[in-house]
């Protein structure tokens, strides 16, 4: 147990040759209390201060006698396995997933390292009934199509590019699973086709078509903030209580804010960069704004030579980074 009171079954070490004596002591210590620890890669056999380090060494090499490693993580995994059963098991495609119980709460949060979407079917250890928690708007949703099993929930859903989803199991909140008809997702329509005006600090520019920054040599070394405008017709069949009308930026850097005939929007912090503007958008021809900021590197990496001639300064890579709408902007209506 650690001291914020989140408790472990298993310690694990990856490919750890050297640690401090101390937290060598420690760790025979929870061996002695039949705790689990896998070794992976290699078993710690030195002390990793400078003090004293031979005496150390030596006792480190000591509580470690005859204890073997784990060759690889496959064969770790299969003894974490027997020991512990896992909180998620996947069919077909998994993804990276943190777990923890809060009070009567069974809390997971899952995401995809990937830019593709992924088909996620996966049985989580749990039995109480699953919700759909938003971190950045306190939402909480709960999920209908669900499948119990004994003693654990099977869920199937989307995670989107680089998305992430927190769903909790609560006891208190029970509800039995039903179906809910499949929505149907538009052929993307592109924005901004014709033409984009962008003002970057003392830049106004008309763009054909969009383009990073980093790749053109009047933006290259710009860091601050960059005003898109465009226009976009909206078809009357769009409105209604059922559609949501989803705008997509594609690429960003890094963060942007929206506006849709004038109106303010979401801030997008995070890939995929993506929102529901059906409330904004009205019938006929409306206008777009999107103001995307970068972070300073472009404008400390232009000058590089002058920075790395502070003592302690690592050297900064002259290559700037992606930075602006890169798109593509698309709507499709759900």
């Amino acid at each position: 147990m650690t001291p914020g009171g989140a408790s472990y079954g298993v310690l694990i070490l990856n490919n750890e040759p050297a640690i401090r004596m101390e937290l060598a002591e420690k760790i025979a210590e929870f061996r002695n209390a039949k705790l689990p620890v896998v070794f992976i890669g290699t078993v710690p056999d030195r002390e990793a201060g400078f003090s004293d380090s031979a005496r150390k060494t030596e006792r480190v090499r000591q509580l470690f006698s005859g204890v073997e490693a784990a060759p690889n993580v496959a064969a770790a995994i299969a003894f974490l396995d027997a020991k512990a059963a896992p909180g998620v098991r996947f069919r077909g495609a998994s993804v990276p997933f943190i777990q923890k119980r809060l009070g009567r709460l069974e809390a997971f949060f899952l995401r995809n390292p990937d830019p593709e979407a992924k088909q996620v079917d996966a049985t989580f250890a749990a039995s109480a009934s699953p919700e759909m928690w938003d971190p950045w708007t306190g939402a909480i949703q709960p999920v209908d199509e669900f499948e119990r099993q004994a003693g654990a929930v099977r869920i199937r859903f989307e995670l989107d590019p680089y998305g992430s989803k927190l769903l909790v199991f609560d006891p208190a909140a029970r509800h039995e699973p039903k179906s809910r008809p499949k929505p149907s997702l538009s052929e993307p329509v592109a924005i901004g086709a014709k033409a984009w005006k962008l003002q970057a600090g003392t830049l106004n520019l008309q763009l054909p078509q969009l383009e990073d920054w980093s790749k053109r040599a009047d933006l290259k070394s710009f860091s601050g903030k960059g005003y898109y405008t465009t226009t976009f017709d909206a078809d009357a069949a769009w409105a209604g209580r059922n559609k949501a009308v989803l705008l997509d930026l594609g690429a960003v850097g890094d963060v942007a804010e929206i506006r849709v005939n004038g109106k303010l929007g979401p801030t997008l912090l995070l890939r995929p960069y993506r929102a529901n503007i059906a409330g904004l958008i009205k019938p006929g021809m409306n206008t777009l704004e999107v103001v995307v900021t970068n972070t300073l590197y472009n404008s400390i990496s232009a000058r590089s030579k002058d920075v790395n001639n502070f003592p302690g300064m690592p050297g900064l890579s002259t290559q700037p980074m992606p930075s602006g709408l890169v798109g593509p902007v698309t709507l499709r209506v759900q």
